[in-house]
């Protein structure tokens, strides 16, 4: 098995980074949370498919290929008060 990686910046609506945002990675197919990883390899699962955004706005997950079938659609719903929620897909 192996980790794959997802990165992504978060933004608001003009275009600014959004540093402290909480982003929740879920299954397409279900909605339920992904499990992720915040490292490679190693380390406990992060709980609720959730991580936060660093200062400059970004975020990386790492997905275990034997969590999900190999190709799988994935969203990342980013949120902070404030600001409006953005939604993006992505396959592994």
């Amino acid at each position: 098995m192996s980790r794959r990686p997802f990165s992504d910046i978060v933004r608001d609506g003009a275009g600014r980074v959004l540093s402290s945002a909480t982003v929740t990675i879920n299954v397409y197919d279900t909605g339920l949370p992904a499990v992720i990883y915040a490292v490679d390899s190693g380390g406990s699962a992060l709980a609720n498919g959730q991580t936060t955004t660093s200062s400059n706005g970004r975020f990386t997950v790492w997905l275990d290929d034997g969590d999900y079938p190999l190709i799988s659609l994935f969203t990342a719903i980013a949120s902070k008060s404030g600001y409006s929620t953005d939604t993006r897909y992505f396959p592994i």
